[in-house]
């Protein structure tokens, strides 16, 4: 074979070769941007998930001492003094 034609068949391996690379490129463009996708997914999702479980924790602990207030109002008082007083003497020091 001459140089020329050798050179040219080098040239059309190589041309493949990059329109090859530059398709595997691209499918992996593409896989990474799915993954990408599905990784912000189930992070809403668990987000989500973690934001409802703290807001019925919050409404229980709520909902419990409304009810400990309800059934012991002069002892709820003297608790809601007492700690009054030790944090005025906390912040005063």
């Amino acid at each position: 074979m001459s140089e020329a034609m050798t050179t040219g068949v080098h040239r059309n391996d190589l041309s493949s070769d990059i329109d090859a690379l530059k398709g595997d490129l691209a499918s992996l463009r593409d896989d990474f941007a799915g993954i990408a996708s599905t990784l912000g997914t189930q992070a809403k999702e668990r987000a989500t998930a973690v934001r409802d479980t703290v807001q019925d924790s919050v409404q229980n602990s709520i909902s419990s001492a409304e009810t400990c207030v309800r059934d012991r109002p002069l002892t709820s008082v003297l608790v809601a003094f007492g700690v009054g007083v030790l944090v005025s003497k906390l912040l005063s020091k």
